[in-house]
C-alpha cells in the first residue's frame, strides 16, 4: 500500500506543475569552427537607456576573430534591424555563410529571412529562453554593459565608440590573442599608447610577404568553458511520452513555474519537439521535465510509451538480514 500511494502522489499532475525538484542542465554544447574571417556571425539585441532616442543596441561578433560590432538604434522594427546589418555588417566585412539569432520578431520577420537568402547564408536561431545556446554574443553583452558603466558623466551613445576600440584590443587569455591582432594580423594603435614600433621595413614587397604569411598562420579557436557545469538530467527524460515546460518569463503570483503536461513528438540531444496549441515547438532540454502520468490519465492515443515512474525505495538504509526462527529440541530451553 505504501508504494502504491508513493506512486500516486508523484503522478499528481498539479504537484508535477507547481514543484520544483531540480532543473535539468545539459553539457555545454560546440559550434563547428568556421574556416574563414566574417563566415560565422552572432547577432543580438540588447535593451539601453533612452539618449537622444537611442533605446537599442544591435550587437554583432565574429566567431572566428571574436570582432565586435554595436549599433545603436532608435526603434528595432524588421527594417531597422535589416538595414544596420547590412550597411555597418555585409557592406564592411562582405556576406557571412552563417548567421545566429534568437527568435526574435526582427530576425524571424521575411524581410530578415528574404536578406539572408539573398547573400546565401544559413540562419540558426535558438531555442525560446535558452540564451546560452548564443553564449558568444550573450557573455559579451556583460564585458560592454560593465565599460559602459564605467564611465559617468556621458551617454552610452558618445561613449560607445571608445569602449569598443578597447574591447577589440584588449588581449583575450582564450584565444591568447585580441579581437583586432585576429582580424588585421596586427595590434591596432590606440590613444596614449606608450611604445610605438618604428622599425617597420621600408621594402612594400617584403612587409607584404610577411603580412601574407603570418595571415596563413592565424587559426580559429574554440571557446573555452571557464567553469566547469554541473550536468543532471532526468533518467526518464529520453523515455516520457509527455513533458513538463519551465517558464522562464516573469510570472504572476501563485503561477506555477511549470506548464503542460505537453507530447513529445521528436527527440534530440539536446532538443525536444513537443506540441503546444497544435503547433510543433523545439525546446531545449534544460527547460523540461518527464510528466509521469498513470493510464487512465491519457485521453488521447500517441506514438510514444506510456512511462511509468521510477520505483521508488521506501527505505534506504542497509539491507538487513532475513531473520529466521527454528524450534529447538524437546527438553531444551
Amino acid at each position: 500500500m505504501k508504494r502504491d500511494i508513493l506512486r500516486w502522489c508523484r503522478t499528481c499532475l498539479a504537484c508535477q506543475k507547481a514543484k520544483v525538484s531540480r532543473h535539468n542542465k545539459r553539457a555545454p554544447g560546440k559550434f563547428d569552427m568556421p574556416e574563414h574571417r566574417f563566415d560565422h556571425v552572432h547577432m543580438d539585441l540588447i535593451i539601453l537607456p533612452n539618449v537622444n532616442n537611442f533605446r537599442y543596441c544591435l550587437t554583432m561578433m565574429d566567431r572566428f576573430s571574436r570582432w565586435p560590432e554595436a549599433i545603436p538604434l532608435k526603434d528595432i522594427s524588421a527594417d531597422t534591424v535589416a538595414t544596420a546589418f547590412y550597411t555597418h555588417w555585409i557592406a564592411r566585412f562582405g556576406c557571412p555563410k552563417t548567421i545566429t539569432t534568437d527568435q526574435g520578431t526582427q530576425f524571424e520577420s521575411a524581410l530578415f529571412r528574404s536578406l539572408t537568402n539573398l547573400v546565401g547564408a544559413k540562419r540558426i536561431h535558438t531555442t525560446p529562453y535558452h540564451p546560452c545556446s548564443n553564449g558568444l554574443i550573450e557573455r559579451w553583452h556583460r564585458a560592454l554593459k560593465s565599460s559602459l558603466m564605467c564611465h559617468t558623466g556621458s551617454s552610452w551613445v558618445e561613449l560607445l565608440p571608445t569602449v569598443l576600440i578597447g574591447l577589440r584590443t584588449c588581449y583575450k587569455e582564450d584565444i591568447q590573442a585580441s579581437a583586432a591582432e585576429m582580424l588585421y594580423g596586427t595590434t591596432l594603435r590606440v590613444p596614449g599608447e606608450f611604445f610605438l614600433n618604428e622599425d617597420l621595413p621600408t621594402d612594400t614587397q617584403v612587409f607584404l610577404e610577411k603580412f601574407r604569411q603570418h595571415m596563413r598562420l592565424i587559426r580559429p579557436i574554440p571557446t573555452a568553458h571557464h567553469y566547469k557545469p554541473k550536468i543532471f538530467q532526468f533518467k526518464d527524460l529520453f523515455n516520457c511520452s509527455h513533458v513538463f515546460l519551465r517558464t522562464d518569463s516573469v510570472k504572476k503570483p501563485l503561477e506555477n513555474p511549470y506548464s503542460g503536461p505537453y507530447q513529445v513528438v521528436e527527440r534530440r540531444n539536446d532538443v525536444f519537439t513537443i506540441l503546444i496549441n497544435n503547433e510543433r515547438v523545439n525546446i531545449s532540454i534544460d527547460r523540461l521535465k518527464p510528466a509521469y502520468r498513470i493510464q487512465e490519465d491519457l485521453t488521447q492515443s500517441t506514438n510514444a510509451p506510456v512511462v511509468e515512474p521510477t520505483p521508488l525505495r521506501t527505505y534506504r538504509g542497509p539491507k538487513k538480514k532475513k531473520v529466521s526462527f527454528f524450534e529447538l529440541p524437546a527438553g531444551q530451553s
